[in-house]
């Protein structure tokens, strides 16, 4: 999610400042691309069941650093078509994986879903102040910056994911 709030804050210098859209057309972007985490969103749950919640989320995350690679390989200043794919694509897999993901770690509380669910809350906004605030500091260009918080913010989300798969195949097997 960290990766996903870090686009938002660094999306204004990026389309507004550095492709020269306006603030009506920087809005009709985010209208438009919202659709794109809807779809993935409405697709994650049948997915998940059709293939297993915890492959779909993981292949959600493996997609989200892809499309952090993008920008991160890409030209420091891109035009709106390479931007948008790797946004397009960035928000496709988080919209698969924030929903899977969230339900994954939720399930095993029952009864403290509501204090897991602050808790869980809590760490995300953490980590998103973190990486919306490094994109807007850091002195490399917006786009290296927010490529770079994407790739590493969600190889570190796939890399727990693995192992929180690994152990919970371990512990079914045991």
């Amino acid at each position: 999610m960290s990766g996903l709030f870090a686009s938002f804050g660094a999306a204004p210098a990026i389309l507004m400042t550095g492709m020269g859209l306006s603030s009506l057309q920087a809005g009709l972007y985010f209208a438009a691309t919202v659709f794109v985490v809807f779809a993935a969103g409405l697709v994650a749950p049948r997915l998940g069941r059709r293939f297993g919640s915890r492959r779909v989320a993981s292949v959600g995350l493996a997609t989200a650093v892809l499309a952090g690679g993008l920008l991160l390989i890409g030209p420091s200043d891109p035009g709106l078509a390479w931007y948008s794919l790797s946004m397009v694509t960035f928000l496709w897999g988080m919209g698969l994986a924030n929903p899977l993901g969230t339900a994954i770690t939720m399930g095993p509380f029952g009864k403290e879903a509501g204090l897991a669910s602050a808790l869980l809350g809590f760490l995300t906004m953490g980590a998103a102040a973190i990486t919306t605030w490094l994109v807007s500091v850091l002195e490399f260009a917006p786009v290296t910056t927010l490529g770079a918080t994407q790739t590493v913010v969600c190889l570190i989300g796939l890399g727990l994911f693995v192992v929180a798969n690994r152990l919970a195949t371990l512990s079914n097997h045991q």
